[in-house]
């Protein structure tokens, strides 16, 4: 057995507490009390309903014959939308399921059968009651905050800086979504699984207990089994074993060869499921697109960084990552914060929380990141806020940088408390806004021998409406008519009748500019003017593009004449769907944007 000496509470223990908030940290139910409090302010997410993804599991257990089998190892399939072939894809587009611009070669296929065990029991149990399925939902964030707790309590046994750090970790904004949206709650399960395999290997190897050491393993493979961002753990795993072990490194590195052999299962599931994410912007491919993801860990993770110190991210300012200012900005906060704290690197505990931080990217960065995949992360950089945060309290560090970030994280802090039942408000607003109501206009499939075709000239987002079938089958309305929603009405399109079956459509911003657009196509794979898209009854062609590289006029031809009874044009004005008046040949109309 390895000794390891728990973190002092540094010189910052011996001064004097003079201050409201330390006096009250250090209050012995301080933690619980900090508990009930993120719990509360959670609670609001109960009756926040279905959004966005919510619709694909609905619908996978409520009408799973609208949406491809996969099969394979999976449950439900509840996280898979396509196997990659062009057939799939293409019957999703009929569908209305996919955008059209979707690459013929677009996979999305993850491999998370706890989290699906979790969504089949919700509809299982109680299907018509989302707001149980949050209750479960808070349930797991609240055995996410007792891991947490734990862990801090373990590594910081004076209490005034675990508690702070707690503090900042489980009333931070980047849990509001995170909470309140139902897909996300595979993120919690893999946190809360790695988080308890890290705690039961440090807890297993300070102590001499064999049980814990096995018992770490085996939750670390139920990490993996919810979410692959349960990934995250082996990277603390390995920053505790090289920084707060001791023994030589190949004795050291043996600890982990049970957590190793674990990965060698997972991912080679993962292969022989054909499990993963191909052509896709948003999730990148170490293996399949190094460059891709070289670039996208520089940027994704110093944004995460700044997420998890302050609350939210740069772009929330104006300011993303991807310009000069927003890099600068972001680059600056988190250089700030790290170097006023950059003393404090001389304990072991401090190099172990921001090398498990900094090494939990590697996995995040492949995928989207935002606030939902900040835990790990959030873990080892909270610590160094609370750090910070403490010597300001107590007056040990009068910097007048110091003054100046602790007042700032202060506000965040604040704000980061208001934001939780804000977003449980706002995301069900925006969703029956945007979502719901226009899905609720559809004409329903008929039927008849020969079915109609519903064209969606402007929906608020073509993103949106690729929801609008799926959101129908959690409202328990009849199924609507197959639909191809062509362009974002987020601007005002120009749209000529070039022939007696055939449209030209020329937003004035182009086509695909909406970040989400991607998804399904990688930036590196831009539309070309000349490309072709085939579906049945409907051809589209790219004519030309902006000075984005956006496509800007599209050809969309019908193998109907477009006054046929089978196609019925819907325009959208003030986010309701209105007939569409068909112009004459060569006539040109332009439709404002679809908003309020």
């Amino acid at each position: 057995m390895d000794a390891v000496i728990p973190c002092p509470e540094s010189t910052a223990a011996a001064t004097p507490v003079r201050t409201l908030p330390i006096r009250w940290l250090l209050h012995r139910h301080a933690a619980h009390w900090l508990m009930g409090l993120a719990t509360l302010l959670a609670l609001p997410s109960l009756w926040s309903g279905l959004v966005a993804d919510d619709y694909y599991h609905a619908a996978r257990f409520l009408a799973p014959g609208l949406l491809p089998d996969f099969g394979s190892y999976t449950l439900f399939d509840l996280f898979a939308v396509s196997d990659g072939t062009s057939a799939t894809n293409t019957r999703l587009v009929e569908q209305g399921l996919l955008p059209w611009w979707t690459d013929s070669q677009f996979r999305f296929q993850l491999w998370r059968p706890l989290a699906e065990a979790s969504h089949w029991l919700d509809y299982r149990l109680w299907p018509s009651s989302p707001w149980l399925m949050h209750l479960h939902q808070l349930a797991w964030f609240a055995a996410l905050q007792l891991v947490v707790l734990l862990f801090y309590r373990r590594l910081f046994p004076a209490q005034a800086l675990g508690v702070l750090a707690f503090a900042l970790f489980v009333l931070s904004a980047n849990f509001s979504q995170t909470v309140t949206w139902l897909a996300a709650r595979n993120t919690l399960m893999g946190a809360t699984f790695g988080i308890a395999a890290l705690l039961l290997h440090i807890k297993g190897w300070q102590e001499g207990h064999g049980l814990y050491r096995w018992l770490a393993v085996g939750l670390f493979a139920l990490a993996l089994a919810a979410s692959e961002f349960g990934l995250g753990a082996s990277t603390w795993l390995f920053a505790w074993v090289m920084v707060m072990e001791s023994g030589t490194l190949i004795r050291r590195a043996g600890r982990l060869l049970p957590y190793g052999l674990v990965m060698g299962i997972w991912a080679l599931v993962y292969k022989m499921g054909h499990y993963g994410v191909a052509e896709s912007e948003f999730y990148l491919d170490p293996l399949q697109n190094p460059a891709g993801y070289a670039l996208g860990l520089g940027q994704r993770s110093v944004d995460l960084l700044f997420w998890s110190l302050y609350g939210f991210s740069t772009g929330m300012l104006g300011a993303s990552t991807r310009t000069l200012a927003g890099w600068l900005i972001t680059c600056g906060g988190v250089t700030l914060v790290i170097g006023l704290v950059w003393n404090r690197l001389r304990e072991p505990h401090f190099r172990f929380l921001l090398l498990g931080a900094l090494l939990s990217l590697l996995p995040i960065a492949a995928g989207p990141g935002g606030a939902r995949t900040l835990a790990f992360v959030s873990l080892g950089m909270t610590p160094c806020v609370a750090a910070l945060l403490r010597g300001w309290m107590t007056g040990t560090d009068r910097r007048i940088l110091t003054v100046g970030i602790a007042w700032t994280l202060v506000v965040c802090l604040t704000l980061g408390v208001l934001a939780r039942p804000a977003t449980a408000y706002l995301m069900p607003e925006y969703d029956v806004t945007y979502v719901q109501t226009p899905a609720q206009q559809l004409p329903a499939d008929d039927s008849t021998p020969e079915p109609q075709r519903v064209i969606l000239l402007n929906p608020s987002s073509v993103l949106h409406a690729i929801l609008y079938p799926l959101a129908r089958v959690q409202m328990a309305l009849a199924p609507g008519a197959p639909m191809y929603p062509l362009a974002s009405g987020v601007t005002p399109i120009a749209i000529t009748r070039d022939g007696s079956n055939s449209l030209l459509l020329s937003p004035a911003a182009g086509f695909l500019t909406e970040p989400a657009a991607f998804f399904v196509r990688r930036k590196d794979q831009p539309l070309r003017p000349r490309d072709r898209f085939a579906f049945s009854g409907l051809q589209v062609e790219i004519l030309s593009l902006n000075a984005a590289q956006l496509p800007h006029q599209v050809r969309f031809t019908f193998d109907h004449p477009l006054e046929s009874p089978r196609l019925q044009f819907l325009q959208c004005e003030h986010l309701r769907f209105t007939t569409f008046a068909i112009p004459a040949v060569g006539e040109t109309v332009v439709l404002p944007a679809c908003k309020r």
